[in-house]
């Protein structure tokens, strides 16, 4: 996916600050420790207010919480911090974002919780523009992720970026979906 195909989708990768190689078109975004300092090339913006809460944190890596429940009751709290997370969504759509982590498993991490919590609010986006792709489309889901489809599990089903992509898919698919 050439980088103007990426920035007219939604984009959102993790990455490791101390080992990642970053694509210098994309917004690095830390709602962790503040890793400003650590990354010249690529200035980190800070957003402690997107955290995990002390408690849901300390339950995480206590063991109280797996990793699912973690997401969760994650994005419960992100639900209230609705004004940022619209923001970050937004910039995954414009100009892609990589979310910065300290912990080498990014499947352990805020990070991926948030990257969750923003693919969500973009195909409820999505959904309410009525750009879902259902049915048998096993044999397309390449080209649909190419065409910058997320898969909305709430739904089980495609959530297309516009209109134009929507109906070029649509054409693909055998009979009425």
């Amino acid at each position: 996916m050439s980088t103007n195909d990426r920035r007219q989708a939604f984009h959102i990768e993790i990455r490791c600050v101390y080992s990642a190689t970053l694509d210098n078109t994309l917004t690095c975004v830390s709602v962790g420790a503040c890793l400003s300092e650590l990354r010249d090339a690529n200035p980190v913006t800070w957003l402690p207010e997107l955290a995990p809460s002390a408690e849901l944190a300390g339950q995480l890596t206590g063991g109280r919480v797996d990793e699912h429940e973690f997401r969760r009751r994650y994005s419960l709290e992100l639900e209230q911090r609705s004004e940022p997370c619209e923001w970050l969504r937004s910039g995954a759509c414009n100009f892609g974002l990589a979310l910065m982590t300290e912990d080498d498993d990014t499947s352990r991490c805020a990070a991926d919780g948030l990257k969750q919590h923003l693919e969500n609010l973009e195909c409820r986006r999505r959904w309410r523009k009525g750009l879902m792709i259902g049915g048998y489309v096993y044999h397309l889901k390449d080209e649909i992720e190419q065409a910058g489809g997320l898969w909305f599990s709430r739904h089980k089903t495609w959530m297309m970026p516009d209109r134009e992509t929507w109906e070029r898919i649509q054409s693909l698919l055998p009979g009425d979906f």
